[in-house]
């Protein structure tokens, strides 16, 4: 539970940083690894210092590994981005939580060719998140295996064999899609 709430605190920094243009001391605290679009990058020059008003933010506690991943969605008409942020913790004890790792992705018009933040931000308020009863739910396991199956889309690993479910529906650069997925391979990751 200590991780849940002090997890929690940080992703609260992190989106308040965002909101205010102004890093939040407790990102900074222990000089965090912060990367921008898989590049490193210093914190204190770095996206959050640009203050946006967010639309729309959702955010994921991983209690066990410790760590956080948002999604955030500004539709602003002159700079409208998607952003991810996944925040990595160290546990320090009586010290308390510390960030360890902040990775964000950005996206924006220049990134992505079918990028539109309103579009996404109405097919993301669609989704249905309620929690799955205990009884319907995948081990940790299975949720980490599909999920970094999923990722390796975007690398050159080649290992694409991906649990799809039926019916499938996913979003991607601003479009929803609803056909029978099948995988695919994207040839690696435009940010690098």
């Amino acid at each position: 539970m200590v991780c849940h709430t002090l997890a929690a605190l940080g992703i609260l920094a992190a989106i308040e940083s965002q909101t205010y243009g102004e890093v939040d001391p407790f990102l900074t605290s222990s000089s965090p690894v912060y990367r921008e679009n898989y590049k490193q990058r210093d914190i204190n020059t770095s996206f959050l210092t640009t203050p946006l008003k967010i639309d729309y933010t959702d955010t994921f506690v991983d209690q066990q590994d410790c760590k956080t991943y948002s999604q955030l969605i500004v539709t602003d008409i002159k700079n409208p981005y998607i952003i991810g942020t996944q925040i990595t913790y160290d546990n320090t004890g009586s010290a308390g939580l510390k960030a360890k790792i902040i990775d964000v992705v950005i996206s924006r018009s220049s990134t992505e060719p079918q990028f539109n933040a309103t579009k996404t931000l109405a097919y993301v308020g669609a989704e249905d998140w309620s929690v799955i009863v205990t009884a319907k739910q995948d081990s940790r396991d299975v949720l980490k295996t599909v999920a970094n199956s999923y990722l390796d889309l975007w690398s050159s690993n080649g290992s694409f064999e991906l649990p799809w479910g039926t019916p499938c529906a996913r979003l991607y650069e601003s479009v929803y899609y609803t056909e029978e997925c099948q995988p695919v391979s994207l040839n690696g990751d435009r940010y690098r």
